[in-house]
C-alpha cells in the first residue's frame, strides 16, 4: 500500500509473535510456496496475519535489502503482481538498550497522524512492517541543492509545528538522553584496540563535565524552543520522490521526540558531512552560505522570518552551540555501540571523531577550556 495522508492506522501497531532473523534475509525473487527456507516461513507468517490476500500470489515476491543504515537492516518486500511494496525493517542486535522501541512507535504513529510519516502495519519480536515511501535517498551532494533545501525546511518546520501536549514537561531530549547514556556508559570492551582508543580518548568524569556544560550552554542561548524535532536527518534519512509528487520524506523517527529546535537544525548541518567511520566536518559539513541559505528559508516557513543581518548572525553563533550538542549526542551513542552492535562500523573511531569536533567547538565558544 502506497502512503497517503489518507491512511488510517491504529493507535497502537498489532504485536505478532515473530523474529526474523538478520542472516537468514536474502536479496531477490521470493516464491514462498516453493522457498523452504527460514526466511520465506517468517514472510508467509508475517503477511498471514496482516496482508494474507498477497499470499494468492502466484508469482512471488520481490526482496531488495537497503544498505545504507548502520543500525538496523531494512528490506523492501514487493508483491510482483500488484506491484505494492511494503517496508521490513530489523532491529540492530542490542539496540532496544539505547533505544525505547515503544516511543519509537508512537512517534510513528503521532507523525502518520499528521500526514508526515508511513502507517505501521505490524510490530514484531525484532523489527516491523510499515507502508513504502516513494523515493530515492539523498546523498551529501543531493542534500545541498537548493531546490531540496527548500523542500526539507518546508517538511522540518511542518515537523516541528507538531503540539507537544498538554502533558509535555518538554525536557529535551539531548538533556534526557545523553544523561542516560552517561550513567550507564560501557568502559570495558572485548577487543584491545577498541579499549586502548577508548583509555586513551574518553574520561567518565570529563565527559559528565562536558555534558553539564553543554546543557548550560544551550538553556541560556535565549530561551531555546523545545519542539517535536526528527533529531537524525542525516542524507540517508530524507527520500525525494523525484518521479512522482517531487515530494520529501523523512524515514528513520528512532531519536525523534521533543527537542531543542536548533538542535534539529544544527544535527543536520553535521550530516552534510557523510556518516562514514571518520567524517571531515570542517571541510564537509555545511557552510555559512549554506546555513545562512536554510536557516532563511526555515524561519520563513516556521512562521518567524529572520529580517535582520544581525539577527541571522546571532542565529549562526547559537547553531554553533547545539552544533557541539549534536557531536557530544552521537559521541555517547557511538560508545555504546562499539559495546553492543555486530554491524561492521568503526564506532569507537567514529566516536572519537564527534567527540573532537565537539571538544574543539566548545571551546572555540568558550563553553569550556580546552581539555
Amino acid at each position: 500500500m502506497t502512503q497517503t495522508e489518507k491512511e488510517k492506522v491504529p493507535s497502537s501497531p498489532p504485536f505478532i509473535d515473530l523474529a526474523i532473523p538478520h542472516n537468514s534475509v536474502r536479496e531477490g525473487h521470493l516464491d514462498i510456496c516453493a522457498d523452504n527456507s527460514i526466511f520465506a516461513a517468517k514472510i508467509a507468517f508475517l503477511l498471514a496475519e496482516i496482508r494474507p490476500e498477497w499470499l494468492q500470489n502466484k508469482n512471488g515476491f520481490d526482496i531488495e535489502i537497503y544498505t545504507n543504515g548502520i543500525t538496523n537492516k531494512i528490506f523492501c518486500l514487493t508483491h510482483t503482481d500488484s506491484k505494492e511494496k511494503m517496508i521490513i525493517r530489523l532491529y540492530g542486535a542490542n539496540t532496544e538498550q539505547i533505544i525505547d522501541r515503544d516511543s519509537e512507535m508512537a512517534n510513528f504513529v503521532r507523525l502518520h497522524q499528521a500526514g508526515l510519516g508511513p502507517a505501521v502495519h505490524a510490530r514484531f519480536i525484532n523489527g516491523f512492517a510499515c507502508s513504502f515511501l516513494p523515493g530515492n535517498v539523498l546523498d551529501m551532494k543531493s542534500v545541498r541543492e537548493p531546490h531540496i533545501i527548500e523542500k526539507i525546511c518546508q517538511k522540518m518546520a511542518r515537523m516541528h509545528k507538531i503540539p507537544l501536549g498538554p502533558d509535555s514537561a518538554q525536557v529535551p531530549m539531548f538533556d534526557a538522553k545523553c544523561q542516560q547514556w552517561l550513567a550507564d556508559l560501557p568502559t570495558q570492551f572485548g577487543q584491545a584496540e577498541m579499549q586502548q582508543n577508548f583509555d586513551q580518548n574518553f574520561n567518565v568524569s570529563s565527559l559528565s563535565d562536558q555534558l553539564n556544560q553543554l546543557i548550560k550552554a544551550l538553556k541560556t542561548a535565549e530561551s531555546p524552543l523545545v519542539v517535536f524535532a526528527h533529531n537524525d536527518l542525516l542524507p540517508f534519512n530524507i527520500l525525494i520522490d523525484e518521479e512522482g509528487t517531487g515530494d520529501v520524506h523523512f524515514i528513520d523517527y528512532e531519536y525523534a521526540g521533543q527537542n531543542y529546535q536548533l538542535f534539529d537544525i544544527a544535527n543536520h548541518f553535521c550530516e552534510y558531512a557523510g556518516v562514514d567511520e571518520c567524517p571531515d566536518y570542517g571541510m564537509n559539513s555545511a557552510n555559512e552560505d549554506e546555513r545562512r541559505h536554510f536557516l532563511r528559508r526555515y524561519f520563513v516557513h516556521f512562521g518567524q522570518p529572520i529580517e535582520e543581518e544581525c539577527e541571522m548572525d546571532k542565529m549562526l553563533c547559537k547553531i554553533r552551540h547545539f552544533e557541539a550538542a549534536a557531536h557530544f549526542f552521537w559521541t555517547l551513542w557511538s560508545i555504546h555501540q562499539a559495546a553492543k552492535s555486530a554491524i561492521q562500523f568503526d564506532y569507537m573511531l567514529y566516536a572519537i571523531t564527534r567527540h573532537r569536533y565537539c571538544t574543539r567547538l566548545m571551546t572555540s565558544l568558550g563553553i569550556a577550556k580546552n581539555n
